[in-house]
C-alpha cells in the first residue's frame, strides 16, 4: 500500500517537473504566467456576500478576490484545467455549529483554462454553459470574483420563525484535477485552496 502511494507521488511529481520543461519551451503562456500572479501560496477571500429576494426568489451577490500560487498558475498554463466552485449553503443555526440544519445546498461552478493557440484564458460557466475569453489571466480571474444574481432558494421554502443564514466560499475543486495531481491535493491543501466560509444574514 505505502509502494503505491510512493509510485502515485512519484507520477505526479513528473507530471510537475515535465509541465515545467514544457512552459520554458512555450515563451506565450511563460509571459502570461510572469502577470503579476505566481504567488507562494494562493489567495482565495470572499470579501463581502448579500441576499436579497426579487420575485419571491432569493438571489445571492458575492465578491471574492482570487490570487493563484505559481504551482496552480504553472498547471494551467501546461493544460490543466481548474473548476471552481461557489459553495452556497442556507442554514438554520442550532447552539453549536455541530447542531446547524442545511436548508439548501447550491453550488455555481467555472472551468478556467489556457487556449496556447489564441493565447487566451477561457472561463466556462459550468451551470449555465456561457463561456467567455481573456486576453489575460487576471481578467478571467475577475469575471470569476464576481458573482450576481445567483439565485439560492425559493422564499416558499424558508423556514417560516427561524433565523436562516446564508454562508458562501470559493475554492479550487480537487475532484477535477487529472489522477497524479489529485493524489497530490489529497497530501497537499495547497493544490485546492480555499476561502473561509463567509455568512449573510437573509434580507
Amino acid at each position: 500500500m505505502m509502494a503505491a502511494g510512493r509510485l502515485l507521488l512519484g507520477l505526479a511529481l513528473s507530471v510537475l517537473l515535465g509541465g515545467a520543461a514544457q512552459a520554458s519551451s512555450r515563451p506565450a503562456a511563460s509571459t502570461q504566467a510572469n502577470s503579476g500572479h505566481g504567488a507562494p501560496t494562493a489567495d482565495i477571500r470572499i470579501l463581502s456576500a448579500r441576499t436579497y429576494a426579487r420575485d419571491r426568489v432569493y438571489y445571492l451577490d458575492a465578491t471574492a478576490r482570487l490570487r493563484l500560487d505559481g504551482k496552480l498558475e504553472n498547471a494551467l498554463n501546461n493544460g490543466v484545467s481548474l473548476t471552481l466552485s461557489y459553495d452556497i449553503r442556507v442554514v438554520h443555526p442550532g447552539p453549536w455549529w455541530w447542531f446547524n440544519n442545511t436548508v439548501a445546498a447550491v453550488h455555481q461552478r467555472y472551468r478556467l483554462r489556457y487556449r496556447p493557440l489564441s493565447q487566451r484564458y477561457q472561463v466556462d460557466n459550468l451551470n449555465t454553459g456561457i463561456s467567455s475569453s481573456y486576453a489575460t489571466l487576471d481578467g478571467a480571474l475577475a469575471h470569476i470574483e464576481r458573482l450576481r444574481r445567483f439565485p439560492v432558494l425559493d422564499q416558499s421554502l424558508l423556514p417560516k420563525g427561524k433565523v436562516v443564514v446564508a454562508e458562501v466560499r470559493l475554492h479550487v475543486d480537487a475532484a477535477d484535477l487529472p489522477l497524479p495531481l489529485r493524489v497530490r491535493a489529497y497530501f497537499n491543501s495547497a493544490w485546492r485552496p480555499s476561502s473561509a466560509w463567509y455568512q449573510c444574514a437573509f434580507r
